[in-house]
């Protein structure tokens, strides 16, 4: 098994630098996002909810990343992999903070003054 390991680690020493580079950020990124799934469901489940509504949250984003992964890779084709890369990078960090953004502009002003929380980007639930 370790040899067998250790042949499948050499064959990325086939690739450039920058495509071992993207192939470990994407090792960590799919490691990370799978950690966060799972505490989320657990957090879901902290919160009482039942395993029906998790599963439909779970299905739901696996859902919409499939959706989005059919334009992209056209997109990809028209315009270039690598600029597809870059806007999707772009699109990864700047969706969270719009989302925060928007969230903040809904939230009646009163209801974060008498929070403990004074942040506004906080989603109160």
């Amino acid at each position: 098994m370790t040899a067998a390991l250790r042949r499948y680690a050499r064959s990325f020493t086939g690739f450039e630098r920058d495509a071992r580079i993207f192939l470990l950020a994407t090792l960590v990124y799919g490691v990370t996002l799978s950690l966060w799934w799972v505490d989320f469901n657990l957090y879901l489940a902290s919160l009482h909810f039942d395993a029906a509504f998790i599963g439909l949250v779970a299905t739901a984003g696996s859902a919409a990343g499939a959706v989005a992964a059919f334009p992209a890779s056209l997109l990809s084709d028209r315009i270039g992999r690598r600029l597809v890369l870059v806007l999707a990078t772009a699109e990864l960090f700047a969706g969270p903070e719009s989302y925060a953004a928007a969230s903040a502009a809904t939230i009646p002003k009163s209801k974060i003054q008498n929070s403990k929380l004074k942040n506004p980007f906080v989603v109160l639930v």
